[in-house]
């Protein structure tokens, strides 16, 4: 009896490979997604740039200000 349920599910899902075969499972985001490029990733190098540009000896204390509000959240 076991070996005519095994024939009819081999009949059904083929032998081979079944329903459950890697071949079929869908791709997985990791693997569509495209590798980042090294500009697209920020470095502290950049924010050092920005601060330095941004910030200056007038409005420092409104930065300092700013930045202690946003990490309270």
């Amino acid at each position: 009896m076991k070996h005519l349920l095994w024939m009819g599910m081999c009949l059904l899902l083929g032998c081979e490979g079944g329903a459950g075969s890697p071949s079929d499972a869908p791709a997985s985001a990791a693997s569509q997604a495209s590798p980042a490029a090294d500009t697209d990733i920020a470095v502290p190098a950049d924010y050092e740039d920005k601060a330095a540009r941004e910030i200056t000896t007038d409005n420092y204390k409104k930065e300092l200000d700013d930045l202690e509000r946003q990490v309270e959240k």
